[in-house]
């Protein structure tokens, strides 16, 4: 709820790589965040989903499913979305909560406004985006 590089009162990283390298994922309400049972600090390609219905929410990498939380998920509406970087709260990632930029590479970022099955989290070429456009811009740091 807050520009880039100010301190937000309300957040949360939908996707972050925590301090031992793994994904987590979550949204909310959910208590639990999603870990991945590996790293991705390997320098490759990795293919991430975190979807998310009325019944629950689920992580997949690399087309296999890493964890998922049963309850109803929140797609809280916030004025700015943020990829690559934004504010972590402290504790969440086992980091101090700090706003933190991705190391790396992201190619095609993208929501949708269904959740998708576990063939389609396998193989995202070709579906198109659907849903809310956003703006992109690059920040010079």
């Amino acid at each position: 709820n807050s520009e880039f590089g100010d301190t937000p009162t309300g957040w949360r990283p939908m996707l972050v790589i925590d301090a031992d390298g793994r994904v987590r994922g979550k949204f909310q309400p959910d208590n639990d965040s999603l870990l991945s049972r590996t790293t991705v600090t390997d320098n490759a390609w990795h293919h991430v989903v975190l979807t998310g219905t009325a019944d629950g929410s689920a992580l997949y990498l690399d087309g296999r499913l890493q964890g998922q939380n049963a309850g109803p998920v929140s797609t809280v509406r916030h004025p700015h979305v943020f990829i690559g970087g934004g504010y972590v709260s402290s504790g969440w990632d086992g980091e101090a909560g700090a706003y933190r930029n991705f190391t790396g590479q992201i190619d095609e970022a993208a929501f949708y406004g269904r959740s998708l099955v576990p063939w389609v989290s396998k193989k995202p070429v070709g579906l198109g985006a659907v849903g809310t456009h956003y703006e992109a811009r690059t920040v010079q740091l």
